[in-house]
């Protein structure tokens, strides 16, 4: 029998700015047409042919539409709400000797075998992952002493919230596992996101200069042996238009490009209007960015689910980034005062972008997820290192 290989799904944070509070971050978008539960199944499918999912009932059919897509691992997904003894029964099923246990939140590949041969040479109860000198959320011990820690935090959280949440659950990997780890293994591979935006930003930007070197490529090759080939991006997708200028850049699938693209990542479905510019960006699903706007040393979050009441009126266009708007600039080494250790030297939009028209958005910004266009309209410029917070965000 292989060993156990259990993902927990995690929740972004107020510590991490960008994503909404509780948001789901295995379903989260990355790499373009990947998401993060993609890289922790492409590791962890070299471990075992089965694995398990936790995360929320609410998040079941969004996590079931990820899992599908993997070709070598059979996933199980199973709702935290179920209780510590459903959780387990899935553990032990097949009476494994050990078990991976691994955050949907922490993004590298990695090779996994060698971390079981490793850890069966005699590596105590439980061990912690590390790749390129850092330490994961991703763990390697005895089906038993992995069970336990799981009954444990499910039965702490339920005594103190009432309720399972993947917060609750991030905190197995903040708080509980490292306390319990006694030793460490180190492995080969690529980390990609272990919690800091700017590591969105670059890692990002990593594979458009990687893509067609070996590093890059090896790194594509273990997705792409997991995931579903519709899934793979490409840097050639979307359309180009007459006119347009693409330099060093990855398009994906559904993108419109009219105006000038270079050393950036643009995920499927977004748009580049005529005259505007985006460099060294990361601009995410589904965004618009309007005539004559620029983006520069940038990282733009998904857009989705956008209101029409949240938007000003002057963007009929229902551009995310509007009109002759200016968000970042050259580079530069201003930090944000909110979050000096996630942004600096680079502009951040959280999710839901409404950027009004003519906005200039300075180097070291940050705007909230779903800050409204007439919030921002209020103030059409943000100066550099400072951040805007919508309502109830917590911050003042």
């Amino acid at each position: 029998m292989k060993a156990s290989v259990v993902l927990c799904d995690v929740a972004a944070t107020a510590k991490l700015p960008g994503f909404r509070r509780e948001e789901s971050l295995g379903t989260f978008p990355f790499w373009g047409h990947y998401h993060m539960l993609d890289f922790a199944l492409a590791s962890v499918a070299r471990a075992g042919d089965a694995a398990i999912l936790l995360t929320l009932e609410a998040n079941r059919e969004a996590a079931q539409r990820v899992v599908r897509r993997h070709r070598r691992v059979e996933t199980k997904v199973v709702a935290v709400e179920s209780g510590a003894r459903t959780i387990a029964t899935a553990m032990k099923a097949g009476r494994p000797r050990h078990t991976i246990l691994s955050s949907s939140g922490s993004v590298a590949v990695f090779d996994t075998r060698q971390v079981l041969g490793e850890f069966r040479r005699g590596r105590g109860a439980l061990a912690r992952i590390k790749v390129e000198r850092r330490a994961l959320d991703a763990y390697v011990g005895t089906t038993d002493a992995c069970v336990s820690a799981m009954e444990t935090l499910l039965a702490e959280a339920r005594q103190q919230e009432g309720e399972i949440t993947l917060e609750a659950l991030g905190g197995l990997f903040g708080k509980r596992l490292p306390r319990l780890a006694t030793t460490e293994i180190v492995t080969s591979g690529k980390v990609l996101f272990l919690g800091n935006v700017r590591e969105l930003h670059s890692s990002h930007l990593w594979l458009v200069d990687n893509v067609h070197r070996a590093e890059g490529q090896a790194v594509a090759r273990q997705l792409s042996a997991a995931v579903a080939a519709d899934a793979a991006p490409s840097p050639s997708g979307g359309t180009i238009a007459a006119g347009a200028t693409v330099k060093n850049a990855m398009i994906g699938s559904g993108c419109h490009i009219d105006g000038l693209v270079e050393h950036s990542f643009l995920f499927p479905d977004c748009a580049v209007a005529a005259g505007s510019r985006v460099v060294n960006s990361v601009i995410m699903s589904g965004n618009r960015i309007g005539p004559g706007a620029e983006i520069v040393n940038a990282l733009v979050f998904p857009s989705g689910e956008r209101e029409p009441a949240l938007r000003s009126a002057s963007q009929r266009d229902g551009a995310s980034i509007g009109e002759r708007a200016r968000v970042g600039r050259e580079p530069s080494n201003i930090a944000n005062a909110d979050f000096p250790q996630q942004i600096k030297g680079l502009t951040v939009v959280g999710m839901n972008p409404s950027i009004p028209p003519r906005m200039l958005v300075e180097s070291g910004c940050y705007i909230d997820a779903d800050v409204p266009a007439a919030t921002l309209a209020s103030s059409m410029k943000l100066a550099s290192g400072t951040s805007m917070f919508g309502s109830g965000s917590g911050h003042s």
